[in-house]
């Protein structure tokens, strides 16, 4: 990965991007994600960061939030799910009040636009 450029929005830590860099692997898996808010696929990819910095997500204090949130690999990433069993609970029960659009989206992560760590990797059992 010497060679290769990746580019991170500002708003990213140093840390954060170091940690990426050195953990992230070029890979491409077979995934699931919700869209919360409907068919909007710009929406539905979001990391905690922007739902917030755009409005999509309140807080009582959002600078103090979001200067939190910079080192904070999970709230930088964007979460998917490997199995949909993992997700159905989430999708249809806990999810079902407060975003009655979401929608269920399939696809496969691509190594052209980074680099990607599944949590179990990050966070060691």
């Amino acid at each position: 990965m010497e060679n290769e450029i990746f580019i991170f929005p500002d708003y990213f830590s140093e840390n954060a991007v170091k940690v990426i860099l050195s953990e992230g692997k070029k890979d491409n898996l077979h995934i699931f994600r919700v869209g919360k808010y409907g068919r909007d696929k710009t929406a539905a990819f979001l990391n905690y960061y922007e739902e917030i910095l755009s409005g999509l997500k309140t807080v009582r204090n959002p600078q103090k939030y979001l200067e939190k949130c910079k080192n904070n690999i999970g709230q930088l990433s964007v979460s998917c799910y490997y199995d949909i069993n993992d997700l159905q609970y989430y999708f249809e029960v806990t999810l079902k009040d407060n975003y009655p659009e979401r929608v269920l989206l399939e696809g496969m992560s691509n190594s052209q636009y980074g680099l990607i760590q599944k949590t179990a990797e990050r966070k060691k059992m």
